[in-house]
């Protein structure tokens, strides 16, 4: 079973550790959706016009929220 051009929604508020697993995963053929926050993140999982094939969220996130609770 192929992995590429999976839907993937990124979520971390450290930018460069974002933007670096964006570009890692675009270069391996999938269609990535990276967001700072967690507002951000809803208003742009749309973009992947269904529902996300995986999702990466960083364990600490700003305001004591985690990523688990995000995706939860």
């Amino acid at each position: 079973m192929s992995r590429r051009g999976l839907n993937i929604l990124v979520l971390d508020d450290d930018t460069d550790v974002m933007e670096g697993l964006t570009m890692l995963l675009e270069s391996w053929g999938h269609v990535v959706v990276s967001a700072s926050s967690p507002v951000e993140m809803l208003l742009k999982a749309d973009r992947l016009g269904r529902a996300p094939d995986l999702v990466i969220a960083d364990y600490r996130l700003q305001n004591g929220t985690t990523g688990a609770q995000v995706i939860s």
